[in-house]
């Protein structure tokens, strides 16, 4: 009997010691905490890698939507942009190029009532289904994830509306009515017009070019501030970011029945020192470079051989002056105006030559190059010349015009026209040009949400 009592009282004392022994309690409480510490590790790299996708998705949808909007301005059609095949093909195109099938992708025409009715936006959403690497442990239903954006381009939002007019008040024109590319504009150069218009006179396909980052624009790329372009050309070239007119009848020069200037047989040189300079005919070369030059009040000056002020720093001050340059119609006779000549001439309010500033005649070429100065008012008039603008050139000052047989802006240059509030200055007003066609305005592309 007590030896039975000793055994029981032995197996007690060994499942107290059992009960009290802890060691290897953290390995088992490991083991499985390690188990759900792996699925919110799974979980975590799952979310991060469909929120970087969400993230490409966005941006392939904004893309989709700015080449909607492209595409649209750049064929110059009229109907609605979230109508035109054009615009649903380019965001189809984007998307696809870019990874996501065509079943993907939706592209429909965007109205919220405010920024976009009457289907002048296109909307593109983009859906994709997500891979599961850890999360399909737990969930089994699968995770698609979508992306959207809204596109149109300034003056589009509220559908496609037509300009028209019979033209009136030019500050650029091109004469030229047989070439291509007789207003050239690239390279990033800004045409920027102020009240007032842009006429092209040639009929040909693309006589207009603007490429390469180039803006024709009113005021600022949403403001046209009362200016549009009538070019004569069918097509519009895109790019042009006031209100256009296509198949425009060419436009009368405004100072073809001006005659010009009587220009002696022989020139003469500047005077020594060159101030208050009388009318007359002057060499010209680079006889006028690098000198600070005053014309008398009023003035007509005749300048032979071009005019060559490509180096060194040139002011040219004359109020009612006209210059009237002469060339040969070589490249040897070109006329230059580098980035430091300085231009503070006031071309005549009354008279013959009224609003005529500067006046390039015999058709050898003209580069400027300048900043033409804030004292500068007139008209660059160069009927039979092509006029080229780059580096700096361009005008901050009010009342200026260019007529030219063709124009080039090369070089990110910045040319300037604002004819508000100055008719008499700078010349006679277009009041007629026989504009019979009109086109939808369609300015630079741009993302609504």
């Amino acid at each position: 009997m007590s030896r039975m009592l000793r055994t029981a009282s032995s197996l007690a004392a060994l499942t107290r010691r059992i009960a009290a022994d802890r060691r290897g309690v953290s390995a088992v409480v490991t083991a499985i905490a390690l188990t759900t510490l792996a699925g919110f590790c799974g979980l975590a790299v799952d979310v991060v890698m469909w929120e970087v996708n969400q993230r490409t998705m966005q941006g392939v949808a904004d893309q989709a939507a700015i080449a909607a909007a492209t595409a649209y301005r750049n064929a110059g059609e009229t109907a609605a942009l979230g109508d035109s095949t054009t615009a649903q093909n380019a965001a189809y195109a984007t998307a696809i190029r870019n990874g996501f099938a065509a079943s993907s992708v939706t592209v429909a025409a965007f109205n919220n009532g405010s920024s976009c009715t009457n289907d002048g936006c296109i909307q593109v959403t983009l859906t994709q289904p997500q891979s599961q690497f850890f999360t399909a442990v737990f969930f089994t239903g699968g995770f698609t994830a979508g992306a959207s954006a809204v596109g149109t381009c300034n003056g589009c939002g509220n559908g496609s509306f037509t300009t028209g007019s019979n033209g009136g008040d030019p500050c650029v024109m091109a004469l030229d009515t047989s070439g291509k590319g007789v207003i050239t504009d690239t390279g990033g150069g800004i045409l920027s017009l102020t009240a007032c218009n842009l006429y092209n006179n040639s009929p040909q396909t693309d006589a207009t070019v603007v490429n390469n980052n180039a803006v024709i624009e009113g005021c600022t790329l949403t403001n046209a501030c009362g200016s549009a372009a009538f070019l004569a050309q069918p097509n519009n070239p895109g790019g042009i970011d006031i209100p256009v007119v296509t198949s425009a009848s060419p436009a009368p020069d405004p100072y073809a029945s001006v005659t010009p200037p009587t220009v002696a047989a022989t020139c003469q040189n500047l005077p020594n020192p060159p101030t208050n300079i009388p009318s007359g005919t002057y060499c010209g070369g680079n006889q006028f470079q690098n000198k600070t030059i005053t014309f008398a009040d009023s003035a007509v000056i005749v300048i032979t051989q071009g005019l060559d002020l490509h180096s060194g720093s040139t002011s040219m001050t004359g109020t009612g002056v006209t210059l009237y340059v002469t060339s040969d119609g070589t490249q040897s006779q070109k006329s230059q105006i580098n980035a430091t000549t300085q231009l503070n001439i006031t071309g005549p309010t009354t008279g013959a030559y009224q609003g005529i500033a500067l006046w390039f005649e015999g058709g050898s070429p003209v580069n400027y190059a300048g900043s033409n100065g804030a004292g500068f008012k007139g008209a660059i008039y160069a009927p039979t010349t092509d006029m080229s603008f780059s580096g700096n050139s361009g005008s901050t000052s009010t009342c200026t015009r260019l007529i030219a047989a063709s124009i080039n802006l090369t070089g990110g240059t910045t040319a300037n026209f604002d004819n508000s509030g100055c008719p008499a200055t700078a010349g006679p007003v277009l009041t007629a040009s026989g504009v019979t066609g009109s086109t939808t305005y369609t300015g630079s592309p741009m993302l609504v949400q």
